[in-house]
């Protein structure tokens, strides 16, 4: 393993460790905001006031900065499913501070996670692709994209109960993943100059979906059904990543015969299967917590 790629799954690592532990802090204040503020500017200004929350903000912004040096050095494909990880850190931050057991089912889907994300990412090049999306593919992927996420939006106001925590976290999750194929854009215009990238359009719009995303994903929390929510946030996010990735920037994996095609198959529904099973755990943990607050 060479320096750089040690580099890159270093600061993966740490951009997911920092999300844990915003997740932990964000979701506590969420779920105790009244439930007419879903989808709301005033959302946000409410979370605002709440000490807890903006830690849990601050660690976000250190986990972007993570995350756009390690897509800086590595490809979308490669970085973004390490960052699934972060479900099963925060769960063991959230067993750490409130004195919780782990069940056994849970430690097996934490394993599974482990093993199958370390068996995709075996297959994953950690390099390759362009850092840059030509204007005509985004041309056709802007608007399916965000028809996409229209969709789950639109779902998620005539949905209740977990559908719509679901929907919510499914939304900020292709949010989150597009955001990341910008993100490549901006540290290489980046790399050109501490203000090359003024003058094009990637930065700004990354901008704007990493807001749009972090909104959506206060509003998933924010339904009081974290099992969906958590579940729709990060299962998605490998897939998509790796869907994007493709045919974006043209990253590629690394399957030349059948089994290794099937390799990746069960790799990646291991690790969307694990997310949902560390998600219903995260949830029990939190209704623990919010129960020793009340």
């Amino acid at each position: 393993m060479s320096g750089r790629v040690a580099l890159t799954i270093l600061l993966a690592l740490t951009a997911a460790f920092l999300d844990a532990l915003s997740n932990v802090l964000e979701i506590a204040e969420a779920e105790l905001v009244p439930a007419e503020l879903v989808m709301r500017p005033s959302l946000i200004t409410t979370l605002a006031r709440r000490k807890r929350w903006l830690i849990g903000l601050g660690c976000d912004a250190l986990g972007f900065v993570a995350m756009a040096a390690a897509l800086g050095l590595g490809a979308v494909a490669f970085v973004q499913p390490i960052l699934a990880l972060a479900l099963l850190i925060s769960l063991l931050l959230g067993s750490l501070l409130h004195h919780r057991n782990i069940r056994p089912s849970d430690w097996l889907a934490a394993l599974t996670l482990c093993a199958g994300l370390g068996t995709f990412l075996y297959e994953v090049p950690p390099r390759g692709g362009h850092d840059l999306v030509p204007l005509t593919r985004w041309v056709i992927a802007g608007p399916a994209i965000g028809g996409a996420v229209l969709l789950c939006l639109a779902g998620a106001r005539v949905a209740s109960g977990p559908a719509r925590g679901l929907l919510l976290g499914v939304a900020a999750s292709i949010a989150f993943a597009t955001s990341a194929v910008l993100t490549k854009a901006f540290m290489h215009y980046l790399g050109e100059g501490a203000f090359a990238w003024v003058a094009h359009w990637e930065p700004y719009a990354m901008a704007g979906v990493i807001v749009g995303g972090f909104v959506v994903m206060q509003s998933a929390f924010q339904t009081g059904h974290l099992a969906a929510s958590v579940a729709g946030l990060q299962a998605p996010g490998p897939v998509v990543a790796v869907i994007l990735g493709a045919r974006l920037l043209d990253e590629t994996i690394s399957v030349d015969t059948a089994a290794q095609v099937a390799l990746v198959i069960v790799s990646l529904t291991a690790v969307v299967g694990s997310i949902i099973v560390l998600a219903r755990a995260e949830s029990r943990l939190a209704s623990w917590r919010l129960s020793g607050e009340a």
